[in-house]
C-alpha cells in the first residue's frame, strides 16, 4: 500500500510530464515571488526544454526565482554544469532576467561557495522553498546527498559540500533541512532502471532505508512522484 502522504503520477511520454509539471507551476506561482529549486539530469532537462516550448505563455515567470538544489563544482561553462542545462533547455529560451536566477557558484572555492549560498538561500527564501525538483539516482541518492552521506539529510546546515562515492567528484548540496522544508516537491523519474530501486522506495521494501530519496519528507509539504510508465512497471 502506498503511504498517504506522497502522490504518485504516471504518464506516457515527457510532453505529458511538462504539460503536468506546467500546470503545478502557473497555478502555484501565484504569490508576487515564487522560489523554484531545479534539478540537474536528463529528465529534467528534457522537462525544462518541453516547458520552454510549449508552457512559456502560461506561467508567470517573471514573478519566480531560480535556485538550485545542488551543483558540480565546475564552471557555468563545463558540459557538466546543472546550472548551464538548466540555462540552455530552460532559462535563455523564456527570457529569465539574471536578478531572478541565483546558481550555486561550482567554480569557487567549495567551502566558501557553501557559506555563500547558505545566506543566499536564507536571505530570499527563509529556507522554505516553494517548488523543489529532485531526481532520483541508480543507487537511491537525491540532489547531492548519497548513501555514503546520510548524515546531510540530518545537519542543522543548509548546504552542504557532497563526495560523489564513485567518482570523487566534489558537489555543493541543499540539505536534508532545507529540501523537507519545502511546501511542494516533485520527483522527476524515468526510465526502467529506476524502477526496482522506486518501488523499493515507495512501498518501504528491501534496502529501502539506506536510500538517501526515502527520507524526502516534508515538514508541512507534499512530495509528488512524476513517473513515467517504464519507471512505475513495477507500482
Amino acid at each position: 500500500m502506498i503511504n498517504k502522504w506522497f502522490k504518485v503520477e504516471v504518464f506516457n511520454n515527457h510532453q505529458e510530464i511538462a504539460d503536468y509539471v506546467g500546470s503545478i507551476i502557473s497555478t502555484d506561482a501565484v504569490s508576487e515571488t515564487f522560489n523554484i529549486a531545479l534539478s540537474g539530469g536528463s529528465t529534467p532537462r528534457t522537462v525544462y526544454s518541453f516547458l520552454s516550448e510549449f508552457k512559456k505563455p502560461y506561467i508567470p515567470w517573471d514573478g519566480i526565482k531560480f535556485f538550485w538544489g545542488d551543483e558540480r563544482c565546475v564552471p557555468p561553462d563545463d558540459a557538466e554544469s546543472n546550472y548551464l542545462m538548466a540555462k540552455e533547455s530552460l532559462l535563455d529560451k523564456i527570457g529569465i532576467a539574471n536578478d531572478q536566477v541565483y546558481r550555486i557558484k561550482g567554480e569557487n572555492n567549495p567551502e566558501a561557495e557553501k557559506e555563500r549560498y547558505n545566506k543566499i538561500v536564507l536571505s530570499n527564501t527563509s529556507g522554505i522553498f516553494d517548488l523543489m525538483f529532485l531526481g532520483l539516482g541508480t543507487d537511491g541518492h537525491t540532489a547531492s546527498i548519497f548513501p555514503n552521506q546520510m548524515e546531510l539529510f540530518n545537519t542543522e546546515q543548509v548546504c552542504a559540500i557532497a563526495v560523489h562515492p564513485v567518482t570523487g567528484q566534489v558537489r555543493i548540496t541543499l540539505t536534508g533541512r532545507i529540501i523537507n522544508a519545502s511546501k511542494k516537491i516533485l520527483f522527476l523519474v524515468t526510465g526502467s532502471e529506476k524502477s526496482q530501486i522506486l518501488y523499493d522506495i515507495i512501498y518501504q521494501k528491501g534496502a529501502w532505508n539506506k536510500y538517501p530519496a526515502s527520507y524526502v519528507r516534508p515538514i508541512d509539504g507534499k512530495v509528488i512522484w512524476i513517473l513515467d510508465r517504464k519507471a512505475a512497471a513495477l507500482i
